[in-house]
C-alpha cells in the first residue's frame, strides 16, 4: 500500500496545467485525486505499479495528440511514484538502522568526507569526549591533539579492522580504544564518508580472556589435606587473599603452589576478574619481554599485524601469576619491577604507556635469597614480590595428607581409567607413606595413575608401584605362614612375576608389557632371583 504522506508528495509532483489524475487501490478507494477544471476531458485509464489510474487531458488545451499526451503522463505518474516510495523506503530504513545503532553495545560514529560527524549513537559520546551539543559543530579532529584514524580512512580509502588505537584530546586525556573504520564510497568509488566503530580496549580483552579460559579454577575448598601443617598454610593464605598485596609462594617443585595461586584469586575481591598464569620456565628468554607486555604492530620481523595484546594487559583488572619467577632473565626482572612500582609499561616497539591494574602472585621452586647472593636474582625485586610470603610444605613432612590424597587419586584415576573398584593393598599403602616424595603430590598422583593402569586384579600391589619408589623405600612387608622380614618385597615381587609368567605360557614379552617394565629389566629381575631363563 501506497503511504498517504507518500500520495502527498506525489500531487506536489503531478501538479500540471490541464491534467486531472486518480489513483485508486485494490479495494477501490481513491488514494490521489487531482481535480481541475476541464472541458471535454479526453480519459484514459492504466495499471500503474499494482494501482488503477484513470488520466483527463482538457481537450482544448492539448488540441491534438491526446492519446500521447496521456501515455506521457502515466509515464510520469509511474516514474514519480517509483522515486519517491522509494525515498520513503529508504527513510524507513535508515530510521531503522539508527535504531539498531542505538541498541548495540558499540560506539558508532559516521562522518562525511570533510570529517564533521553525521551521526553518532548515545555510546559514542562515552568515549569520544566531546559534548554531545558540538559534536556536529566543527570537524572531530578539532578536538583532538592526535591524528586521528578516521582522517587517514577518509583520505586513502583503506578500512581499519580491529586496530588498537590511542587517542588524547586538547584537554589532555586519554582513551585506549579499538578500532573497525569503513569507507563509505559512492557509485563512482568516490569516498563520501566513513563509518566508525568503537570498542573500549577492556571489553575486548575480557572477550579474550573469556574464549581463552583465563580463569582460575580452584578454591581453597579443593587443596586436600589432614596435617595441621597444611591448615596452618591455608589459614595464612587466606589471609592474605583479602589484601592486594603482592604474593610470593614458595616451595618443591609439585607441592601444589599453581593450586594456592588460584584459591587465592578466587578468595579476593578480583575473583570475577582474569586469572592469566605465565610460566617463566617454559619461554625462551628471547620471547619473555613480549609474552609479559605484549608488541606493538611491526616492532620486529614476523610481528603479527595489529600487534600482540601481552599477559599484563589480558590481566587487567585481575591476577596475573608468574609461576617459576626465579627462572626470569635478569633484564626482564628490571622491567616487571617497574610495572610493579608504577602500574604502567611499554609493549615492545611501543611508546605509549599503558596503564594497567593488576594483582601479582609469584611462585618459585628456588631459595630466591640465596639467587639474590648469587646475582641471578635482583634484590629489589625479590623485597617487592616478598611483602607477602607463603611457604607450602614438602609431602615428607604431612606424612597425614598421604592417605586421604591417595583416595583422592585412586578414584580420579578409577574413573578416567574405568577401572572401578580398585583398592590399594596395606603392603603398597605402606610403602607410599614411608617413601621420601621428592616430587611431592604431584608424584604421588603419576604413581597412583600408573598403579590403577597396571592393576588388572582388583587390589594395588608393591609389584604395581613405580620401581624407583619401592627400591628407595626399606620397609618390613610380612608374607603369609613367614615371620616379617626385608626379604619379603622381594618374595611378593618374584612370586608375582612367576604368576604372569605362567599366565602367559611363559611369554616373557607380554609378561613384561603387563608389569610395565621393559623386556630387558623382566630378564634382568629374573636373573636376580635366579630363574632360568
Amino acid at each position: 500500500m501506497v503511504k498517504k504522506n507518500c500520495i502527498e508528495n506525489l500531487r506536489h509532483e503531478l501538479n500540471i496545467e490541464g491534467v486531472a489524475i486518480e489513483i485508486y487501490d485494490s479495494n477501490g478507494n481513491i488514494l490521489l485525486d487531482i481535480e481541475e477544471e476541464l472541458n471535454k476531458p479526453f480519459t484514459k485509464e492504466y495499471i500503474i505499479s499494482g494501482y488503477q489510474t484513470i488520466i483527463h487531458i482538457d481537450r482544448d488545451i492539448y488540441k491534438d495528440g491526446l492519446e500521447s499526451i496521456s501515455n506521457i503522463v502515466a509515464h510520469l505518474v509511474k516514474e514519480k511514484l517509483k522515486k519517491i516510495c522509494l525515498m520513503f523506503k529508504l527513510d524507513d530504513l535508515n530510521t531503522f538502522n539508527f535504531r539498531i545503532a542505538e541498541t548495540v553495545p558499540d560506539a558508532i560514529l559516521v562522518f562525511d568526507n570533510n570529517g564533521y560527524v553525521k551521526y553518532f549513537n548515545e555510546k559514542a559520546l562515552e568515549f569520544i569526549e566531546v559534548p554531545k551539543d558540538e559534536i556536529t559543530k566543527r570537524p572531530l579532529q578539532d578536538f583532538y591533539s592526535t591524528k586521528l584514524k578516521v582522517v587517514e580512512v577518509l583520505k586513502n580509502g583503506s578500512p581499519v579492522f580491529n586496530k588498537e588505537i590511542f587517542v588524547k584530546t586538547k584537554e589532555g586525556k586519554k582513551r585506549r580504544l579499538l578500532k573497525t573504520i569503513l569507507p563509505i564510497v559512492d557509485g563512482d568509488g568516490k569516498v563520501v564518508g566513513a563509518l566508525d566503530k568503537i570498542k573500549e580496549i577492556n571489553t575486548a580483552t575480557k572477550f579474550i580472556n573469556n574464549m581463552s579460559g583465563y580463569s582460575a579454577r580452584f578454591t581453597f575448598e579443593d587443596i586436600i589435606h589432614k596435617s595441621e601443617k597444611m591448615a596452618k598454610t591455608i589459614k595464612i593464605a587466606k589471609v592474605g587473599s583479602n589484601t592486594d598485596m603482592t604474593v610470593l609462594i614458595q616451595g618443591e617443585s609439585g607441592t601444589g603452589k599453581e593450586l594456592f595461586a588460584h584459591a587465592i584469586h578466587n578468595n579476593s575481591s578480583k575473583a570475577s576478574k582474569p586469572f592469566v598464569i605465565l610460566d617463566c620456565s617454559t619461554i625462551p628468554k628471547e620471547l619473555v619481554e613480549s609474552e609479559l607486555f605484549g608488541y606493538a604492530e611491526g616492532a620486529f620481523t614476523g610481528a603479527k599485524k595489529g600487534g600482540k595484546l601481552g599477559k599484563f594487559e589480558l590481566a587487567d583488572g585481575g591476577t596475573i601469576f608468574l609461576d617459576e619467577i626465579g627462572e626470569m632473565p635478569i633484564d626482564i626482572q628490571a622491567k616487571l619491577l617497574r610495572v610493579l612500582q608504577s602500574g604502567t609499561f611499554t609493549r615492545v616497539g611501543g611508546n605509549e604507556p599503558i596503564e594497567v591494574d593488576i594483582r601479582v602472585i609469584a611462585a618459585t621452586n628456588r631459595n630466591l635469597e640465596e639467587e639474590v647472593k648469587k646475582k641471578n636474582f635482583r634484590e629489589d625485586l625479590y623485597y617487592r614480590l616478598n611483602m607477602f610470603s607463603l611457604e607450602i610444605p614438602p609431602l615428607r613432612y604431612r606424612k597425614e595428607d598421604i592417605i586421604k590424597l591417595i583416595d583422592c587419586f585412586l578414584e580420579k584415576a578409577a574413573t578416567k581409567l574405568d577401572k572401578k573398584g580398585i583398592t590399594i593393598s596395606n603392603d603398597a599403602l605402606d610403602i607410599l607413606i614411608n617413601y621420601d616424595w621428592p616430587g611431592n603430590v604431584r608424584e604421588l598422583e603419576n604413581a597412583i595413575f600408573r598403579a590403577v593402569n597396571l592393576c588388572f586384579e582388583g587390589e594395588i600391589l608393591p609389584v604395581h608401584l613405580p620401581e624407583s619408589i619401592v627400591e628407595k623405600t626399606e620397609i618390613v612387608v610380612p608374607v603369609r605362614g613367614k615371620k616379617a622380614d626385608k626379604k619379603s618385597l622381594e618374595d611378593m615381587e618374584i612370586k608375582h612375576i612367576l604368576e604372569l609368567l605362567e599366565e602367559n605360557n611363559g611369554n616373557k614379552k607380554k609378561t613384561a608389557e603387563i608389569l610395565g617394565i621393559s623386556r630387558s629389566t623382566l630378564y634382568r629381575k629374573l636373573k636376580k632371583y635366579g630363574v632360568p631363563l
